[in-house]
């Protein structure tokens, strides 16, 4: 599997890398032979509509700078498909340019915490692009707790940070019903049988 390269840790895709980035992330390649000859050509001809776009945008972006901002979802959905694929660098390079077209915006950071955890299975990388998106005020930014959860509890071991982190996310979303219910569940889990029963009554109201 192809991992992570020298500069795939940055925050930001620097200005002057940018061109030989968005060259770079044209370029397709399967580096997942689990892959079938059917998904491979649904992927090509994806990729393909894409990436004329994405040239058709570049275009743009020589007469209006502006047209920048049109290269945000591109780069997220060839980033996914260079997911998809198996080649990791240049998903994660696409949605760190995407970043930093539009740092205020969740996905790209919710896609390279994915990419580290579910992937890479660097889980301290994917524990630092997680917590940016829950930095994040926002629709859907709260589903991210289970995946920091997750990577707490039974990847780096730690409860009591799993612990803190369910309480804080309850704190900032005390609507989102699904935080809540992890939290009884973790305490039905770890023996903590009256904790888990009083957020179990929470849940019921």
């Amino acid at each position: 599997q192809d991992k992570k390269t020298s500069n795939t840790k940055d925050d930001f895709v620097s200005v002057k890398d940018r061109e030989k980035v968005l060259e770079e992330i044209q370029n397709i390649e399967f580096k997942n032979q689990d892959l079938s000859d059917e998904e491979k050509e649904k992927y090509l001809k994806q990729f393909e509509k894409f990436r004329q776009d994405l040239r058709n945008t570049t275009e743009a972006m020589k007469k209006d700078p502006n047209a920048e901002v049109g290269l945000y979802w591109l780069l997220v959905y060839m980033g996914g498909i260079h997911r998809d694929i198996g080649d990791y660098t240049k998903a994660i390079k696409a949605n760190l340019l995407a970043h930093q077209i539009q740092p205020d915006a969740y996905p790209p950071l919710g896609n390279l915490g994915d990419i580290y955890f579910r992937y890479l299975r660097d889980y301290k990388e994917a524990e630092k692009w997680f917590l940016k998106v829950i930095e994040i005020e926002g629709a859907y930014t709260e589903q991210y707790y289970s995946e920091l959860y997750e990577i707490y509890r039974f990847h780096m071991k730690d409860e009591k940070k799993a612990e803190e982190l369910l309480i804080s996310g309850i704190q900032k979303y005390p609507d989102k019903f699904d935080i809540l219910a992890t939290l009884a569940l973790h305490y039905k889990q770890t023996g903590k049988t009256s904790l888990a029963i009083e957020r179990y009554e929470e849940l019921l109201k």
